[in-house]
């Protein structure tokens, strides 16, 4: 038998998408149910507490579904914008925009501090840059390798 691997399983969970995880975790809902059962048949509990353990069971499951969705939506967003300045960059052959420019020509719903986090979220690609007049920017990483 194969030893466990965590970061493969790891590696495979954040591959998979938002509706797969939502569609296996949902049909393994019975036999998480059955366990949660037999704690509290272990518990003695009568009818009325195995009914609210199930519904705590329940609800905790809707809650993490929520959170999973909120974390997706986000890193989603974060993904739209890498891209749409990586190809605002590449398409002008530019290597650095400044936060000014990436709202005036890419989306003006941008913050600071949400650009801030699409570098920090993707430091291969994107670094902080400083242009002309210390203006906060964006740098394209790929095409400073490419041109040393």
């Amino acid at each position: 038998m194969a030893d466990f691997d965590g970061e493969s399983l790891l590696r495979v969970i954040k591959k998979a998408s938002f509706f797969e995880i939502f569609l296996i975790s949902f049909l393994s809902l019975p036999f998480v149910f059955n366990a949660w059962l037999g704690v509290a048949d272990k518990f003695n509990f009568l009818v009325r507490g195995k009914i609210w353990t199930l519904v705590g069971v329940l609800f905790a499951y809707g809650f993490g579904v929520y959170l999973m969705f909120l974390g997706n939506s986000r890193e989603k967003r974060l993904q739209v914008a890498r891209d749409q300045v990586v190809g605002y960059l590449t398409g002008k052959t530019f290597s650095m925009i400044s936060y000014e420019r990436v709202r005036a020509n890419i989306n003006s719903g941008y913050s600071d501090t949400f650009l801030d986090s699409v570098i920090t979220a993707y430091p291969e690609t994107l670094r902080r840059a400083i242009l002309k007049g210390h203006k906060p920017g964006i740098a394209y990483l790929k095409e400073e390798l490419e041109s040393t």
